[in-house]
C-alpha cells in the first residue's frame, strides 16, 4: 500500500466530508442568506449594532480565492479581527508563496522581508529575478552539480494569529447545523491574542502544481470512528501547497483521553505521486517571532550562472 493509499484509508475509516468548496467558480457563491437583519456568525451581534457592506471572503483572496465568499461576517470583525490574522498568514508564507507563484488576479507580487530592503524577489510569466543584497534577508546557495538552488528569508509573525485564522477559514464553510459544538471555539477566536497549546499546522509543498485552482474542504469525525481523532479536519488546497488543521475546543472533542493523531488528507497530488516537503508547525505561541530563518530548495533542468555586481553588491539570479 502506496502514501495515497494510506491516506485516503486513515481519512474513509474516520470521517466524512461535510463541505468542499473551489476558488475558481464561474459565478460568485455566498455562503449564507440574505434575510434581514443579519447576524454575524463570529462575534454575535445583529444588524443595526453591526454593519454588512464589505465583501466577506471566506478564504482570503490574495491566495486566488475571488469567488467565495459569506453573508455572515459582519464588517468590523472582517476589518479589525481577521484582516490582521491575514497580515500574519501573508508573513509566514510570503517566502513559500512568490516562489510558488500564489498570484492575486493572476499576477504574483514582488516579495520583500519590509519596505526599506533591496532585496527582493520578482515573478514573471516565465522567470523568476532574485536580488541578495549583503547583509540583508534574502540569500541563496547555488549547488553547480546539482543544479539546484535554496533560496533563504527571514518571517516575522504571530503563530497564534496564523492558527486562528485557519480556525475561522474552517467556521466559515462550516455547516449552520454544526456550530453548536463551537461556542467555547468562537469565544477563544475572538478573545485576543490568548495562546493554546498543540496549535497544529501541517503545511505540504508539492514538486508540482495541484490540479485544481484552490480548494477548502470540511471533514467530520465519523459517530463509530477507528481512530482517537480529532472532531473535525479543515483542508485548504492551492498552487502547489495543501494545508490542514484540526478545530480546536471543540465539544465533541471531550471525551478523547491520550494521544490523538491528525491525518493527512489525501490530495490529487498525493494520487498522482508527486513529492512533497512536509512541516509540521507548533503556532501555540501568542508572542511575535522576530526574523525566523525560512528556506526553500529546489532545482532547475536550465539554471544560469548568478551574475554578481560587486559594486552594488547583490546578487541576481534568472
Amino acid at each position: 500500500m502506496d502514501l495515497y493509499e494510506k491516506m485516503v484509508v486513515q481519512i474513509e475509516r474516520n470521517y466524512t466530508c461535510i463541505a468542499e468548496y473551489k476558488f475558481d467558480n464561474k459565478k460568485d457563491v455566498f455562503l449564507g442568506n440574505k434575510e434581514r437583519p443579519r447576524r454575524c456568525r463570529f462575534c454575535g451581534k445583529m444588524e443595526p449594532d453591526v454593519h454588512f457592506q464589505k465583501v466577506a471572503h471566506t478564504i482570503p483572496h490574495f491566495i486566488g480565492n475571488r469567488t467565495l465568499k459569506s453573508l455572515y461576517e459582519c464588517d468590523n470583525c472582517n476589518e479589525k479581527v481577521f484582516s490582521p490574522m491575514e497580515s500574519h498568514f501573508s508573513r509566514f508564507m510570503g517566502l513559500y508563496h512568490v516562489l510558488s507563484h500564489v498570484s492575486r488576479g493572476g499576477k504574483v507580487s514582488t516579495y520583500k522581508t519590509d519596505s526599506n530592503s533591496n532585496s527582493k524577489i520578482i515573478v514573471g510569466d516565465e522567470w523568476t529575478d532574485i536580488y541578495c543584497y549583503k547583509d540583508e534577508a534574502i540569500s541563496y546557495k547555488y549547488d553547480r552539480e546539482k543544479k539546484s538552488i535554496t533560496i533563504s528569508s527571514k518571517r516575522s509573525y504571530i503563530p497564534i494569529a496564523v492558527y486562528k485564522l485557519f480556525v475561522k477559514m474552517a467556521l466559515s464553510i462550516m455547516p449552520e447545523e454544526e456550530m453548536n459544538y463551537f461556542h467555547t471555539t468562537l469565544t477563544w477566536l475572538m478573545n485576543g491574542s490568548i495562546s493554546l497549546p498543540h496549535s497544529f499546522l501541517i503545511v505540504r509543498i508539492y514538486q508540482s502544481l495541484l490540479p485544481c485552482n484552490g480548494k477548502c474542504m470540511l471533514y467530520k469525525r465519523k459517530t463509530k470512528c477507528v481512530d482517537n481523532v480529532p472532531g473535525y479536519l479543515f483542508g485548504l488546497s492551492y498552487n502547489n501547497i495543501f494545508i490542514q488543521n484540526y478545530l480546536p475546543l471543540c465539544d465533541n472533542d471531550k471525551t478523547l483521553h491520550g494521544s490523538i493523531t491528525m491525518p493527512l488528507i489525501p490530495c490529487e497530488s498525493d494520487k498522482e505521486g508527486y513529492i512533497f516537503i512536509y512541516y509540521d508547525y507548533d503556532l501555540s505561541s501568542n508572542k511575535k517571532v522576530y526574523g525566523e530563518n525560512v528556506s526553500l530548495s529546489f532545482s532547475y533542468e536550465n539554471l544560469k550562472e548568478p551574475k554578481l555586481d560587486l559594486d552594488n553588491e547583490w546578487n541576481h539570479m534568472l
